[in-house]
C-alpha cells in the first residue's frame, strides 16, 4: 500500500465488514490515496487536487516606514510609504486600516465628522513602486470601482459595518461624533493582491505610496477630523520555501483587468453631442467600457454621485462614425437591465454606472480573477454619443473607464504590465 505505515495497515484491515463498502468507496488507499499523492489522477474541479505540500495563509501587519501626523490631510500632495516585507509569498490580499478622531469639544464646532464620499477619497492616488520605478498608479475612481460594483449585494452588506459602506444606496455611510474615535478599512485593488505577486521573486524593494487629498473634499468639518492611526494588513498564502523557488525558477505570468481612464468637462444638450476620446488605441483589449456622469468640477457629496437622470440615449462610435455600442443607441432604461444582466447587485439604480461597451459575458470575472469572458480591441479617437433628457443640458464632468487586459510577468526579479 506504498507508503501507509505497518500501523496503519492493519488499523485498516481491522474495519468492521458493515463498513468496509464505505471505507473503500470513500478512500481506497491503493486505488486513490497513492495515485493522487503522486499526480496521476486529474480531477475535473481543480478545488478538489490534493495539496502535496504546505499551503496557509499568514496576515502581516504593517506600518508607515514614517507615522503620519493628525493633520496629514489638511493639505494634499502629504505622502505615506508603506514597505512590504521582501520574503511575501502569494500576497492575496491589502486593507488600509484608518483610525480617525473628532477633535470638537463643547467649546468647539460640536459637531459630528460626516464623510460626504468614500474614505478611499483621501488619496488621490496610490503608486506601486519598485525602488524608485512606478509599476501602477491608482487613481481615487479606481478605488472605488474596486469597493462597489464587482461585487456581490450580499457581500457588500456584511461589510458594512467595517467598511462604512450602504450597499443599498452605493455610497459612504460613515460620521464621526464629537470628541469620539472611529475606525474604517478600505480594501484595497491593484495588480500586486489581484495577480497574488509574490514580492520574494522581485529584485528591489515593493512600496505603496498613498498621496493625501485635502479633506475638505472629503468631509464637511475638515478642521475637526484628526488621522490618529493608519496601518495596513497584507495577507500572503505561504507555501513551503522549495515550492515557491521551483515556482520562481521560471517565468510566472498573470492575465490582469487594469482601468485606463479619460476624463474631461463636457457640455451636453438634448441633440447628439459626440466626445473624442484621445487615450484609446488598437493596442487596447477592453473587457467592458464605463461611462459616468457627474456634476461640474465634483467635490463633496457630488464626488461620487454618478447621475441618473441626464442621459437619455448613450453610445459609442469609431473614428468612422461607424456605431460600436452593439450598433444600439442604449436609452437609459436599457443601461439599466444591462447593468442588472452582467452584475450581482442594483447599483446602477442609485449611481449611473453606463455600460457603454461590454463584449464580456462576466464583468465581474475578468475584475476578480483574470478571465476573459469577451473582449475588443479599441481604436483612435472613439466618440462617446450622447442625447440628454429635455431640461437637463448643460456642463458635466464625464469620466470614461476602460477595463482592459494586460499581461503581467514576473521574470529574473522584474514585475512588468504589459
Amino acid at each position: 500500500m506504498g507508503f501507509l505505515s505497518k500501523e496503519l495497515k492493519m488499523a485498516a484491515a481491522a474495519i468492521q465488514p458493515v463498513h468496509k463498502p464505505h471505507y473503500q468507496s470513500v478512500v481506497n488507499f491503493d486505488n486513490l490515496l497513492v495515485p493522487a499523492m503522486n499526480g496521476l489522477i486529474k480531477y475535473r474541479n481543480s478545488d478538489h487536487a490534493v495539496t502535496n505540500g504546505h499551503m496557509h495563509h499568514v496576515t502581516r501587519e504593517l506600518q508607515p516606514k514614517l507615522s503620519p501626523g493628525p493633520d496629514f490631510f489638511g493639505k494634499s500632495n502629504n505622502f505615506i510609504d508603506v514597505e512590504l516585507p521582501q520574503d511575501m509569498h502569494y500576497l492575496d490580499n491589502i486593507d488600509l486600516l484608518f483610525e480617525f478622531t473628532n477633535k470638537s469639544t463643547a467649546g468647539g464646532s460640536n459637531l459630528p465628522v460626516v464623510f460626504e464620499n468614500m474614505v478611499s477619497n483621501l488619496f488621490s492616488k496610490i503608486e506601486v513602486r519598485v525602488n524608485s520605478e512606478t509599476i501602477e498608479t491608482i487613481t481615487d475612481l479606481e478605488s472605488y470601482f474596486g469597493q462597489l460594483p464587482y461585487h456581490k449585494f450580499t457581500t457588500l452588506g456584511k461589510k458594512e459595518d467595517t467598511d462604512k459602506i450602504d450597499s443599498g444606496n452605493f455610497e459612504v455611510d460613515f460620521s464621526i461624533p464629537v470628541a469620539s474615535t472611529s475606525s474604517v478599512r478600505v480594501p484595497m485593488r491593484n495588480v500586486l493582491n489581484t495577480c497574488t505577486i509574490p514580492t520574494v521573486g522581485i529584485d528591489g524593494q515593493v512600496t505603496l505610496r498613498f498621496h493625501s487629498q485635502v479633506a475638505s473634499q472629503v468631509v464637511d468639518e475638515p478642521s475637526e477630523l484628526a488621522l490618529t492611526g493608519f496601518k495596513i494588513h497584507a495577507r500572503e498564502n505561504r507555501v513551503l520555501d522549495s515550492q515557491m523557488a521551483q515556482a520562481l525558477s521560471s517565468n510566472i505570468d498573470w492575465r490582469y483587468l487594469q482601468p485606463k481612464l479619460e476624463e474631461k468637462t463636457v457640455a451636453l444638450t438634448t441633440a447628439t453631442v459626440k466626445t473624442v476620446l484621445n487615450n484609446y488605441t488598437a493596442d487596447d483589449l477592453c473587457s467592458h467600457m464605463w461611462v459616468l456622469l457627474r456634476a461640474s468640477n465634483p467635490t463633496g457629496v457630488a464626488k461620487d454621485k454618478y447621475l441618473t437622470d441626464v442621459i437619455d440615449r448613450l453610445w459609442l462610435e469609431d473614428e468612422n462614425g461607424v456605431n460600436i455600442s452593439d450598433g444600439i443607441q442604449w436609452s437609459q432604461n436599457d443601461l439599466t437591465r444591462r447593468y442588472l444582466d452582467k452584475f450581482n447587485n442594483s447599483g446602477v439604480e442609485k449611481q449611473g454606472l453606463y455600460l457603454a461597451l461590454c463584449p464580456a459575458s462576466d464583468p465581474p470575472a475578468d475584475y476578480n480573477k483574470g478571465s476573459q469572458t469577451g473582449v475588443t480591441t479599441l481604436s483612435r479617437n472613439i466618440k462617446v454619443c450622447t442625447q440628454t433628457y429635455a431640461g437637463k443640458a448643460g456642463t458635466y464632468y464625464m469620466s470614461v473607464v476602460a477595463m482592459c487586459h494586460k499581461h503581467v510577468r514576473l521574470a529574473d526579479g522584474r514585475l512588468t504590465i504589459q
